[in-house]
């Protein structure tokens, strides 16, 4: 099995099998690491500690989701999505600033990542147009 980089295509024992690579997922893929980046690897404990304390006086906590937004719109690098960087920020902010109003118990930690994947979700899906795939699906498990 071959791949050919530039046009995303794998090449099967001389038949061409397209198999296209798809740039959504991509994306979609991009945001989670970006999350999960910087949430888990990139933020020390002292800003965590700092935004337990101060709460919306840390600035540990605007500096965490400025750095979200800006790893996910480098990582994404997709530039025409200038807004992008935008909502993760003030979407990330906000998730945030709730978690540090609830005690530290297993329960919020889930909601609060579980938010986080959301909105990583419904930019994806504005990203592509997808609400109506989206809308198809969750009437076809209900």
């Amino acid at each position: 099995m071959e791949r050919n980089r530039e046009s995303n295509y794998i090449h099967r024992a001389g038949t061409r099998t397209e198999i296209m690579v798809s740039e959504e997922i991509n994306i979609l893929l991009r945001l989670i690491i970006a999350h999960l980046l910087t949430d888990f690897v990139l933020q020390p404990t002292s800003w965590v500690l700092d935004r337990m304390e101060r709460r919306l006086r840390s600035v540990k906590l605007y500096m965490h989701a400025a750095l979200t937004a800006v790893v996910a719109y480098i990582l994404v690098a997709r530039w025409e999505y200038w807004w992008l960087p935008v909502v993760i920020f003030v979407t990330h902010l906000l998730i945030d600033i709730w978690k540090t109003y609830q005690p530290q118990q297993l329960k919020y930690f889930i909601a609060d990542q579980l938010m986080h994947f959301l909105v990583l979700l419904f930019i994806w899906l504005g990203l592509f147009n997808k609400w109506a795939d989206f809308g198809n699906y969750v009437q076809a498990i209900s």
